[in-house]
C-alpha cells in the first residue's frame, strides 16, 4: 500500500533484495494515493519507479483493476532476472459515488445510503446483505480444483527429484527436523569454551560447535559480524552468487534483518539468529514483538551490553533495554555471566520454540568456577549458599563475578551473604513455587547488582532492597573510570550496603 512503500522497513528490505538480486520475489504495490490522513501528496511525492530501479529491480505500471493486465505483469515479473515491482494504480473505495478516492474510505464504514448508491454501481440486489459475483465463486472453485492438481503433479515431480538427487534431499530432510537437544546438550557438555573472555568471544566458540551440529542453523548480522561475533568461519556468505551461505551479511538494516529471521524461521527450514549490539535492538522492536506475539523461535545476539564499553560514549551504552525487552511476553531473554552460562543460553534459544534475547558482554569478564551449565536451564539459582543469610545479592553477566567478591568481603566481616544468578527472569519464574522460594531463600535484605537499570528488579529485592545499577545514560571514557563513576568496584559497594542498611552499627 501507499503506507507501507513509506516505511522504512520497505526500503531496508527492498534495497537488499535488489542487493542479493531476489529474481523469484514479485511485489505488488496498490498505488491509491491515499493513505489514512489524507491524500499522499500531502506526505509522499516520491519517484517510486525510480526508486525500486535504481535498487535493481525491474518495475512495472498497470492499470490496477485489470485482472487481464495484473496477470499478464505477473506473468512478465516471473521472467525478470531482478525482483520486480508492479505498480498497480487503483482507485480507493471505487463505486462509492461520494467516498471514492478519499481517505475517508480508508478507516470509516459507509453509511446505508452510500452502501446502497455502491450496490447500484455494481449492479449488485439491494436485498443482499452479503454479495459474491457468481463469477468470482465460479472462480474459486475451479481454482481450488486447478490447485489440487497442480499439488498432485507437483508431488509426483518432487518424488522424482528425491530419487535423482538423494544426496539434497537428504539436506532437505535434515533442515526439516527439529534440533536435536539431546545430542546437543553432549556436545556443549564437552565443549571446552576459553576462560575469562568477553562473553561475546564465548558465544562465537559454541556458534561454531552449532553450526555443525544444526544443519538449519543460519547467522547474519546488521554490518558487525566482526564485533558481535556472529560470523560462522567454517561457512561461506550468502550472496547474489552463493544462495548456499550461512552467513548472512545485512548490512545497516536492523529491522528488516528482524523481519526477515522471523520470515526465515517461518519457512519451518531454518533456525536464524541475527546479531547486533544491545543499543540497537531499539531499531528492531517492532520486529522482535512480533516474533514475540506468533511465538516463534528467532534468536537475538546482543552483544556490548552496558556502560562499561566505555569510550564508544553514551549513544552505544544500553541503560534501559534489558528491563525493555524483559518486559516482552514470549521473549526469553539470557544475560550469561561466563562460559558455561553461554553454553547454557545457545543450548536453550536452539530447543525452546519461542524468541530468545542472548546478551552479551564487550569486555572480558571474570570466569568464577560456580556457575552451572545444568543449574543454569533452570533460570536462577544459588552459586554461594550462606545458612541464616543477611543477604542475598542477585547477578547477572559480567556483574556476577563481582557480586561474588562483594559476599566474601562481607563474609569476612561476619555478614552471612549469599549469592544467586539471574540469569535469565522468564526462565526463573517458569519454575515450581517450591524452587523459586528455595532460591530466594528467607534473607532479611536483598540487593541487586546489574549495570543496567533498577527497573524490574524489586520483583526481586523488593521496595527496601538495595539496586547496585545505572540509571542514568552513560558516559565516555576508559573502562576503569567508568566503573568507578557508576560504583561498581567493591569498596564502592559495600559502602553503599553498609550506608544503606547501617551495618556500622548494626556490627557494634
Amino acid at each position: 500500500s501507499d503506507g507501507c512503500i513509506m516505511e522504512g522497513i520497505t526500503s531496508e528490505a527492498s534495497s537488499f533484495a535488489g542487493h542479493l538480486n531476489l529474481n523469484n520475489l514479485i511485489v505488488i504495490y496498490d498505488s491509491n494515493d491515499i493513505c489514512l490522513d489524507g491524500a499522499t501528496s500531502e506526505c509522499f511525492t516520491e519517484d517510486t519507479s525510480t526508486r525500486y530501479k535504481s535498487y535493481g529491480w525491474n518495475v512495472q505500471s498497470i492499470d490496477g483493476h485489470s485482472f487481464k493486465l495484473i496477470n499478464k505483469a505477473i506473468e512478465k515479473a516471473k521472467l525478470s532476472d531482478k525482483p520486480s515491482l508492479i505498480i498497480a494504480k487503483t482507485v480507493i473505495g471505487k463505486g462509492s459515488p461520494n467516498f471514492q478516492g478519499t481517505s475517508d474510505i480508508h478507516g470509516k464504514a459507509m453509511g446505508a445510503e452510500e452502501v446502497d448508491k455502491t450496490k447500484k454501481y455494481y449492479k449488485i440486489p439491494q436485498d443482499i446483505p452479503f454479495h459474491i459475483p457468481k463469477e468470482v465463486s465460479y472462480y474459486f472453485e475451479s481454482h481450488t480444483i486447478k490447485l489440487k492438481h497442480d499439488y498432485l503433479e507437483w508431488k509426483e515431480r518432487f518424488n522424482k527429484w528425491r530419487v535423482g538427487f538423494p544426496e539434497i534431499s537428504d539436506e532437505f530432510d535434515q533442515l526439516c527436523q527439529p534440533v536435536d537437544g539431546m545430542n546437543l546438550k553432549e556436545k556443549l557438555l564437552t565443549l571446552e569454551v576459553a576462560k575469562n573472555k568477553a562473553t561475546r568471544s564465548q558465544s562465537s566458540q559454541v556458534l561454531q560447535v552449532l553450526a555443525q551440529n544444526v544443519p538449519s542453523l543460519i547467522g547474519g548480522s546488521a554490518d558487525l559480524s566482526c564485533s558481535d561475533n556472529t560470523y560462522l568461519k567454517n561457512f561461506s556468505m550468502m550472496s547474489s552468487d552463493d544462495y548456499l551461505g550461512r552467513n548472512i551479511k545485512y548490512g545497516v538494516r536492523e529491522f528488516a534483518m528482524g523481519a526477515i529471521a522471523s520470515g526465515l524461521v517461518l519457512s519451518k527450514l531454518f533456525r536464524p539468529y541475527i546479531g547486533t549490539f544491545l543499543m540497537f535492538s531499539d531499531y528492531m522492536r517492532n520486529a522482535i514483538r512480533l516474533a514475540a506475539l506468533m511465538n516463534i523461535p528467532v534468536v537475538y545476539q546482543f552483544t556490548h551490553d552496558s556502560v562499561f564499553l566505555g569510550e564508544d560514549g553514551p549513544t552505544h551504552q544500553p541503560v534501559e533495554h534489558l528491563a525493555s525487552l524483559r518486559a516482552m511476553p514470549n521473549l526469553t531473554v539470557f544475560r550469561p555471566a561466563d562460559e558455561f552460562e553461554v553454553k547454557a543460553a545457545w543450548f536453550l534459544a536452539m530447543t525452546r520454540q519461542s524468541p530468545s534475547a542472548i546478551v552479551l558482554s564487550r569486555q572480558n569478564i571474570v570466569s568464577t568456577e560456580k556457575t552451572s551449565f545444568n543449574d543454569a536451564l533452570r533460570g536462577g539459582y544459588t552459586v554461594k549458599d550462606c545458612d541464616d543469610a543477611d543477604f542475598t545479592i542477585f547477578a547477572t553477566g559480567s556483574e556476577l563475578s563481582l557480586a561474588l567478591r562483594v559476599a566474601d568481603i562481607l563474609n569476612n566481616d561476619e555478614i552471612k551473604t549469599k549469592v544467586v544468578s539471574m540469569f535469565s527472569w522468564e526462565l526463573f519464574e517458569e519454575q515450581p513455587d517450591d524452587y523459586k522460594n528455595k532460591i530466594m531463600g528467607g534473607s532479611r535484605n536483598y540487593i541487586s547488582i546489574e549495570a543496567q537499570s533498577s527497573f524490574g528488579w524489586e520483583r526481586y529485592i523488593g521496595r527496601n532492597g538495595l539496586a547496585i545499577s545505572v540509571d542514568t545514560f552513560g558516559l565516555s571514557g576508559k573502562y576503569n573510570d567508568i566503573v568507578s563513576e557508576f560504583g561498581f568496584k567493591e569498596d564502592q559497594i559495600i559502602e553503599r550496603i553498609k550506608k544503606v542498611f547501617k551495618l556500622e552499627k548494626a556490627v557494634q
